[in-house]
């Protein structure tokens, strides 16, 4: 046995009855359930025979649990209404249809062998199923009027030839007696016949189950899902119960067509079904909406049309006649007919050519500012017309008059969201789809980085040259560097400009102290700071005796120097800047110096190290500290360094 054959068999097990619920709970609870159960709220977990675990949508996501005795049950809910609730009779109601759909086949479309057949097997139920206290069976009657149609439930006699006997109209405790033939999902759709009666302006009520005449076009089309495996039968003209009504089994579509005439062109509905054709106006007896239901031929027909029923509904109510002059068909196509969706459901007539377009032929982003936010829009070009990604249709029409063309352009929805997807992957937050919002400091990482990346991989982009606030210089910045020295200290000049725009040793230094790697450049534009300087000009800034355009640094800095060169871009050195550069640059290690002709003493091998260090720090400008532990020796080190440095300065060929 299969999976699903296992799950069909716990589901008969798992019984409610509706008429134990409705004892359980208020009237207005009961209506507030099947709300929420026609509204498909429910989702059930998980189900055995004994009880059902199911979530319901309504304000929270709230959790119900059944537990099934019989046909009795007891509910919990996650919600805070202490008894029976309508979340809880939503899930009863949903265990219900359950029941209904394993109790009954689908209903299959009928030929007049059907008729046959179905005669014999009434006449089996009554023999085999139906005992001698139940011989009534419930079934519905439909009558469509000109002006109006109604749907009343009947219990009928059942004969044991099959056929129908007395008629009468029941009250809901009657059929929720055992001696009526019905399903459980009868009961739901009764429920909902009520609720149906109780929304009319004018209802006749005499204590039995009636519905109040109803308009064509009502907002009801909820009741012929229900009653998909019920017997329906059309009313004849003297009260009796006429033929059986069938469910047609393809669903139609809606198509408006554009019929050529002798001087105009007819604008008129239809319902569509492979080769045939239901034209749609006044006598066409559409019954309910979402979804819609009409009668054609003894048939009930579902039409699939996702657009609002205001579409036709003049047609119908009306007798809307729409005419086109030839004069006038441009104008119909660009000016109306274009700015509505109904226009992919439209048919053109053979002799009007129609250009299909379904290539994206350019993808662009507009960029915008808007108070302190950027906008970015997406759209797409399919060769000479725009769409943008936030419209909601999936085809566009428009009318050329240089070629005479209806142009209609079938959006490639796979690729333009895959286009999407690079927006979102460079870094900018979608607000909603396709539009794209970011403040003044996240948009700049984007601005430079995400935005070039985009453009690179084939985005045109549009508006960015009109930007004020939002607007960012990409130039690489422009770094050199000019070092004038002296005997103890050395100057730098910096200088450093994007695109010829120069940014100043004071603007630098302000945008350094506020952590920023960004800078605003005198013409309003915004820079990058290089992210390799920022380390060295934070240095520069730090350590260095700002004067000016220029720092001064003692000598002891010079190796900072010679790293700072590397990064520029151009750089001017004076003679003795480039004496102290070029001794570093070729420095290998610390060379002997000798001891004084006139020092009368002996230096050990790491005093004699030391005294080389000295003279070292000496010649290169250096700052240096000598330390190390009491009595190894510092005092005659420093002797020697100073009796050498003496006789330099006095005689310095010696």
């Amino acid at each position: 046995m299969s999976p699903w054959k296992n799950l069909c068999i716990l589901e008969l097990k798992l019984k409610i009855n509706i008429k134990d619920l409705k004892d359980k709970v208020p009237d207005i609870i009961f209506r507030q359930g099947l709300d929420y159960f026609k509204d498909g709220r429910v989702k059930v977990q998980n189900t055995d025979n004994l009880a059902v675990m199911a979530t319901v949508h309504g304000t929270y996501p709230y959790v119900v649990k059944l537990n099934v005795d019989g046909t009795s049950f007891s509910s919990t809910c996650t919600c805070p209404y202490k008894y029976v609730c309508k979340h809880a009779v939503a899930v009863a109601l949903k265990v219900i249809e359950d029941q209904s759909t394993a109790e009954e086949s689908n209903v299959v479309e009928s030929t007049d062998w059907r008729e046959y057949f179905e005669r014999l097997i009434a006449i089996q139920q009554v023999d085999s199923e139906f005992s001698q206290e139940v011989r009534w069976k419930l079934i519905y009657i439909i009558h469509v009027t000109e002006n109006y149609w109604n749907i009343k439930p009947v219990k009928v006699y059942m004969k044991k030839d099959g056929t129908y006997g007395r008629v009468q109209e029941p009250s809901f405790n009657e059929l929720s007696a055992q001696n009526v033939f019905r399903t459980s999902g009868d009961l739901i759709t009764i429920s909902y016949l009520e609720r149906l009666q109780s929304q009319q302006s004018t209802v006749y009520f005499r204590g039995r189950l009636e519905t109040s005449y109803l308009k064509f076009g009502l907002d009801a089309g909820q009741i012929f899902n229900l009653l998909r495996t019920s017997e329906l039968h059309i009313k004849n003209d003297d009260g009796t119960i006429g033929t059986r009504i069938r469910f047609g089994r393809k669903p139609w579509q809606l198509r408006f067509k554009l019929i050529a005439e002798e001087n105009s062109y007819r604008f008129q509905p239809f319902f569509q079904r492979d080769n045939e054709e239901v034209i749609i106006d006044h006598t066409t007896n559409i019954l309910t909406v979402n979804p819609i239901w009409f009668y054609h031929n003894g048939k009930l027909h579902q039409c699939v049309f996702p657009l609002s029923y205001s579409y036709i509904k003049s047609f119908v109510d009306e007798k809307l006649h729409i005419g086109v002059t030839k004069s006038e068909y441009e104008s119909f196509i660009s000016d109306y007919l274009a700015k509505l969706p109904i226009f992919p459901y439209v048919d053109f007539p053979a002799g009007i050519e129609v250009y299909e377009i379904r290539e994206i032929t350019e993808n662009r982003l507009y960029i915008e500012e808007m108070d302190d936010q950027l906008v970015v829009s997406l759209a797409f070009m399919y060769e000479n017309i725009e769409i943008a990604f936030s419209q909601s249709n999936d085809q566009y029409l428009q009318y050329d008059n240089k070629t005479k063309q209806i142009i209609r352009v079938h959006r490639d929805l796979e690729m333009e969201q895959i286009e999407r997807e690079k927006v979102l992957d460079s870094g900018i937050v979608e607000d909603t789809p396709g539009l794209f919002y970011a403040t003044f400091e996240d948009s700049l990482e984007w601005l430079f980085d995400g935005l070039p990346a985009l453009a690179k991989s084939g985005f045109t982009i549009m508006g960015e040259e009109s930007l004020v606030r939002f607007r960012v210089k990409r130039a690489k910045g422009d770094f050199g560097v000019n070092i004038s020295s002296e005997t103890d200290w050395f100057d730098i000049e910096v200088n450093l400009e994007f695109d010829g725009v120069p940014v100043s040793l004071s603007e630098l230094k302000k945008a350094l102290r506020a952590n920023k790697k960004y800078i605003k450049l005198r013409d309003g534009s915004i820079a990058r700071l290089p992210e390799k300087l920022i380390e060295k000009f934070n240095y520069i800034i730090n350590f260095g005796k700002v004067e000016d355009n220029s720092i001064r640094f003692d000598n002891h800095h010079m190796t900072f120097v010679d790293k700072l060169l590397v990064e520029a871009d151009h750089k001017k050195l004076d003679p003795m800047s480039q004496d102290k550069l070029k001794k570093l640059d070729t420095f290998e290690k610390i060379k002997t110096y000798p001891l004084p002709k006139n020092f009368k003493g002996e230096l050990r091998d790491y005093q004699k190290a030391g005294y080389d260090w000295m003279n070292f720090l000496k010649e290169f400008s250096f700052g240096g500290l000598l330390a190390d532990d009491m009595g190894l020796g510092k005092t005659i080190q420093a002797l020697s360094l100073l009796q050498r440095w003496r006789r330099t300065i006095q005689n310095p060929q010696a």
